[in-house]
């Protein structure tokens, strides 16, 4: 099916995920399996679970997903996408050319409010298979571990980054 709305009210471990690769050969993958993943932190697996089932079961349906932290990012950034087709299509058109590339906004893009929780997300991420972009804090903190101006941050609270970037440093 393609509704999100069947998905939501299914058993997450009942949910076939089926995807076409390169070769338009179809993959199925039962979301069961992805137990196995999480089984250093099962907490995050039932995070996972239920955050998908009950609020963005329409990840499953997206070529592509933007994990965002908050409303700021939601709100926002479907506008910045407009903007972005907008200024293509005028530098295209003065270049005289012709772009071939499908505009963001008609592109099958979820883009979903994960919070401070984008980490949790790695290995389903990687288990679907699915494009992601994720946009994040920096969330610098100073010497006393207390937030702070990114300017005088000596280092950073963002779990995300720890995750995704093995650890980096502000220099980085």
């Amino acid at each position: 099916t393609h509704s999100s709305h069947i998905v939501s009210e299914s058993n997450f471990d009942d949910i076939k995920y089926l995807k076409k690769n390169d070769n338009n050969s179809v993959i199925a993958k039962n979301l069961k399996e992805l137990k196995e993943e999480y089984k250093a932190n099962t907490k995050q697996y039932e995070f996972l679970k239920q955050y998908l089932t009950i609020n963005r079961a329409e990840i499953f349906f997206a070529d592509k997903v933007i994990l965002i932290e908050g409303d700021t990012e939601r709100i926002l950034f479907p506008t910045l996408m407009e903007k972005y087709d907008i200024d293509e299509e005028k530098k295209y058109k003065n270049l005289g050319t012709v772009d071939d590339s499908l505009p963001l906004l008609s592109q099958n893009i979820s883009i979903i409010e994960v919070g401070a929780y984008s980490q949790i997300f790695e290995k389903f991420i990687e288990f679907i298979g699915i494009k992601t972009l994720i946009i994040t804090d920096l969330d610098t903190v100073g010497l006393d571990d207390k937030k702070c101006e990114p300017s005088i941050g000596v280092s950073y609270s963002n779990d995300a980054l720890s995750v995704f970037f093995n650890d980096p440093t502000l220099t980085d």
